[in-house]
């Protein structure tokens, strides 16, 4: 293996096909498996593109499991997030209501302490 090896990419992708693994799976995992086996000079192996795709099959369950917890990880915040506006929502609006409370009775106590000091009656 060396740092320059490409597969068979055509192979790839139709073994990839036939696995029902995304294609794009093989990108994302290229430069991994490359590394990992270059920094190995010493193993020899007689196709490389043979073990590639192995790998790749290996790797899909783990990715994909992966895949679906970030998602169920992202719906729970977003879950959490919508959660904490509809509070923030609602407490605002409480506090709109008491304050509009408080106003209305900060105004009816000025009129009924203006209509005790009005000397006129």
């Amino acid at each position: 293996m060396t740092d320059d090896w490409e597969p068979d990419w055509e192979r790839v992708q139709a073994s990839l096909v036939r696995a029902g693994i995304d294609p794009v799976f093989a990108t994302l995992r290229f430069d991994e498996f490359v590394s990992y086996w270059a920094s190995r000079a010493e193993v020899k192996h007689p196709c490389w593109t043979a073990r590639f795709i192995q790998h790749l099959i290996d790797q899909w369950p783990r990715y994909q499991s992966r895949q679906q917890r970030t998602a169920q990880v992202e719906n729970a915040l977003n879950e959490k997030a919508a959660a904490q506006i509809k509070n923030i929502n609602q407490e605002t609006q409480n506090m709109e209501v008491s304050h509009a409370i408080k106003s209305a009775t900060h105004s009816e106590n000025a009129a009924f302490v203006e209509r005790l000091t009005d000397t006129n009656w």
